[in-house]
């Protein structure tokens, strides 16, 4: 099924046909430079559910860079033309410093740790 859409119309047509016992395996068409990074987790997810009951096979058009080769990393197989533009996943975090915060409201930190990289 082609699938213009946002990425909840995406997830609902691959539950559906991860569901649909007439269908032996889903064919996902990726043609994306990429996107919102929760966008690409949630159907990323929904491929690995779908990936749990029937092969799902990617096949990258023009471009699957950064979430679209994020969402296509999941599936049984990957197919892709020598043409095609991949790769590219930016990484999004963030990790504030509240320390300032927790000495003014009198919060201590303690950090415990089983082993060397434990916490990494």
């Amino acid at each position: 099924r082609n699938t213009n859409g946002g990425e909840f119309d995406i997830i609902n047509t691959l539950r559906a046909a991860g569901k649909d016992n007439k269908i032996g395996a889903v064919v996902l068409r990726v043609d994306s430079p990429g996107g919102s990074p929760v966008a690409s987790e949630a159907i990323r997810n929904a491929i690995i559910e779908v990936r749990n009951s029937k092969p799902v096979i990617c096949s990258m058009g023009n471009s699957a860079a950064s979430g679209g080769y994020y969402i296509a990393v999941p599936c049984s197989k990957i197919f892709a033309s020598r043409s095609t533009l991949t790769g590219s996943i930016g990484v999004v975090g963030a990790h504030p410093n509240l320390s300032g915060l927790a000495e003014s409201l009198g919060v201590n930190i303690e950090h415990i740790t089983t082993g060397p990289d434990a916490g990494i």
